[in-house]
């Protein structure tokens, strides 16, 4: 994902400073304080546990006032999960192309429980600004 992403940031240049490291070990890379931290379908593969420690360890690495932004695939309530697997080809389309294979620990952890680890990491109360079936938008801030 690095190429990718110097790929698409290559514009802004060295307002952006890359840091190779586990995501699940956020603490451990050694990163200094940030006034936003953006992730993108990526937390979803992690289990409860690893999620509440990213959602506290994000938190930590904050600025006052910095911003949390997580746009992923969520779990529904319980009865939902069919019903839009259901639906969902008629809002999105047939797939164009076949997904890439990649790790998935469990099923994907709902919404409900991230946002409710999310406060309890210490961030104000989180917003889903947008959302279609399992893909959502969360947005978290930390206290100034």
């Amino acid at each position: 994902m690095e190429p990718l992403g110097r790929e698409g940031l290559a514009d802004l240049g060295e307002r952006v400073t890359y840091r190779l490291g586990d995501a699940e070990e956020l603490a451990g890379i050694g990163l200094e304080p940030a006034d936003v931290i953006v992730t993108s379908r990526m937390l979803h593969h992690f289990r409860a546990e690893s999620l509440q420690r990213f959602y506290r360890d994000a938190f930590a690495l904050l600025a006052p006032g910095g911003f949390l932004f997580n746009l992923d695939h969520f779990g529904s309530p319980p009865g939902w999960e069919t019903r839009y697997r259901r639906i969902r080809g008629q809002f999105t389309g047939a797939r164009t192309k076949e997904l890439a294979n990649h790790r998935h620990e469990d099923t994907m952890l709902p919404l409900a429980e991230n946002l409710a680890w999310i406060e309890a990491a210490g961030f104000e109360p989180p917003d889903t600004p947008w959302r279609t079936f399992f893909t959502a938008l969360v947005a978290a801030q930390k206290p100034a």
